[in-house]
């Protein structure tokens, strides 16, 4: 994470659980010490560029997840340095603070080049490595190897087996799972109509990562990171769907969505 008071944001975002992990010092000034962050329920993806002028429109995350996967598809004309520097500009400054109690990161998929570059130029500032299109353990280890001690939250998409979710699960540096939902093309009106034809036919799917979170002893994962386009009703209409599968954690991109994620969490925890 960026460079908040030791007094403040240490204390808020990163709670350290032994069983899971050890911690190590920072090792560059505004660097953040590794742990466990304690498990967030509303995540914010979002590229770096729109955020360098300072904090968040809207309800404020428990966590940002600095988008440098799709950031460099949506910043047009923009080269992976470009993204990175961007991203570094916004860790390194006072904003960051402001903006979320945990910043992670979501790097390039492993088979794109940049993403070890990511993690040289930015792991230090960040309280985690978001790692996309996660199919096998071994590309855990590959991210692990390149970020000591800093904790890893794959993302799995259905289609992956049970026994495959199970590995990377109990990878000791996993701490939590998380799921993206297929992307289908068009508006969000065709999303809206794609999700309900198609949610049948996720659940099982979806339904892998829950039971896999709970066998390793990880926290409940987090729904749709990777998101869906910003349409309020598909959006809830996923997240309750999640929810009920079993997931405690939902990712969105537009930050007016995230009071209604908090709503349908509340009404969760009173049933």
């Amino acid at each position: 994470m960026a460079i908040p008071s030791e007094s403040t944001a240490s204390a808020a975002s990163t709670t350290t659980l032994s069983f899971r992990m050890d911690t190590r010092a920072p090792a560059l000034p505004g660097a953040r010490a590794c742990g466990v962050p304690t498990p967030a329920r509303t995540f914010l993806l979002r590229p770096p560029a729109p955020w360098a002028g300072g904090p968040a429109d809207g309800d404020a995350p428990e966590a940002l997840i600095v988008d440098l996967y799709d950031g460099e598809q949506d910043a047009a004309g923009h080269d992976p340095g470009a993204v990175r520097a961007a991203a570094l500009n916004l860790l390194r400054s006072p904003a960051a603070a402001r903006l979320a109690p945990q910043i992670w990161l979501r790097v390039r998929p492993l088979l794109w080049p940049g993403w070890r570059a990511d993690l040289e130029a930015l792991g230090h500032f960040a309280d985690g490595v978001v790692v996309p299109e996660t199919t096998t353990v071994a590309q855990i280890t590959e991210v692990a190897a390149h970020c000591p001690g800093l904790p890893v939250m794959p993302v799995l998409r259905a289609g992956l087996s049970a026994s495959a979710v199970a590995r990377i699960a109990e990878h000791p540096r996993v701490v939590r799972l998380a799921f993206a939902y297929p992307r289908p093309g068009g508006s969000a009106e065709r999303f809206t109509q794609d999700a309900r034809r198609r949610a049948n036919t996720l659940l099982w799917g979806r339904s892998v990562l829950p039971a896999a979170s709970r066998a390793a002893g990880l926290p409940g994962p987090v729904n749709a990171l990777g998101g869906p386009p910003e349409d309020a009703a598909a959006m809830m209409h996923d997240a309750t769907l999640a929810l009920t599968a079993g997931y405690t954690g939902q990712c969105v991109r537009d930050s007016r969505l995230l009071s209604l994620t908090r709503s349908l969490q509340r009404h969760a925890d009173l049933d």
